[in-house]
């Protein structure tokens, strides 16, 4: 079953089932590099990196949604197996970064 998801240029269709969530993370943190970019990075535990390697190795080239609730904060390309496991997105502000890190770990209301 699919689920719809608004984002500013229409809607995504996701699976309603998530293939990670909040228990197969060990770490979420907001993160930043030499050329100011802004990342949120994620630790995973060994059954979750287990399934991110799986389904990354199986959807090359494809969107990997990252939702939190029902909002999409994040779609990045997937270019290379996710077989290390960690994360890390890029987000607009080291603000966006603290904010969707904070949510993920359930530090504040969804």
């Amino acid at each position: 079953r699919l689920v719809a998801v608004p984002v500013p240029d229409g809607t995504v269709y996701l699976h309603a089932r998530p293939i990670l969530a909040r228990e197969d993370l060990t770490e979420a943190a907001a993160l930043s590099d030499r050329q100011g970019g802004h990342f949120v990075g994620l630790r995973l535990t060994p059954a979750g990196a287990e399934r991110l390697s799986a389904v990354s190795r199986q959807n090359i080239g494809n969107l990997l949604a990252l939702v939190i609730g029902r909002e999409l904060v994040a779609a990045p390309r997937i270019s290379s197996v996710l077989d290390r496991g960690i994360l890390a997105f890029e987000v607009p502000s080291a603000e966006a970064a603290t904010d969707i890190a904070a949510r993920i770990r359930g530090d504040v209301p969804q």
